[in-house]
């Protein structure tokens, strides 16, 4: 009996799983640091702000986040870090233990309902489908 053909969800997993096997993370970080840091800074996070970073790989861009939104006058800012690979999630997990505000899940995103997010590019903004089956629920 033939193995069933993987989803489109398994596939991407399993490409992010070999990029966090091969240390892309890191590459990333490199590579994207300079565009990531000026779109933060067009985000104007303030701290006790909460953020959720989609897609968030091995957790570098998340740690800036944390360090940007942590202690406020509205209080601990958070920030929740998703991505469809579980090793990358496990290594955002390992290289950000000594963060309180961050919160890491392995999630894939195949719902029925599609929402709709502002995302900062560059100077201009555009609009983000973003399909999700269920909202997350925790607790810091």
């Amino acid at each position: 009996m033939p193995d069933r053909p993987q989803t489109p969800d398994e596939k991407l997993q399993h490409e992010f799983n070999r990029w966090a096997a091969e240390g892309e993370g890191e590459k990333m970080e490199r590579h994207h640091l300079d565009i990531t840091e000026k779109t933060i800074r067009l985000m104007a996070l303030r701290p006790g702000e909460r953020v959720l970073d989609l897609g968030c790989g091995s957790g570098w861009a998340t740690r800036l986040l944390a360090r940007l939104v942590g202690d406020g006058p509205e209080g601990f800012g958070q920030v929740v870090g998703v991505d469809v690979s579980d090793e990358m999630v496990r290594q955002a997990r390992q290289a950000s233990k000594d963060f309180e505000n961050i919160l890491y899940v392995h999630s894939r995103f195949p719902g029925k309902r599609t929402f709709s997010t502002k995302c900062c590019q560059s100077n201009r903004s555009t609009t983000i489908p973003i399909r999700i089956e269920r909202s997350w629920n925790y607790s810091a």
